[in-house]
């Protein structure tokens, strides 16, 4: 977690704690983006299925 490179790069030397600190941000944000993205798909997909059996179940119902 972010916590934890701030704690392991407050015991590196100065140089080498905030390179840390920059890849731990980047990872952050890079996984975080992963994951909305991810679950915008899944989202997007679901309420396609949805909008499709809602379709269905009125088709059928109007007979």
């Amino acid at each position: 977690s972010i916590g934890d490179t701030y704690l392991v790069a407050s015991q590196l030397p100065v140089e080498q704690g905030t390179a840390l600190i920059n890849a731990g941000k980047i990872a952050f944000s890079s996984a975080h983006v992963n994951l909305l993205l991810t679950a915008g798909i899944i989202i997007g997909i679901l309420s396609i299925v949805v909008f499709f059996m809602l379709a269905k179940y009125r088709d059928e119902n109007s007979l």
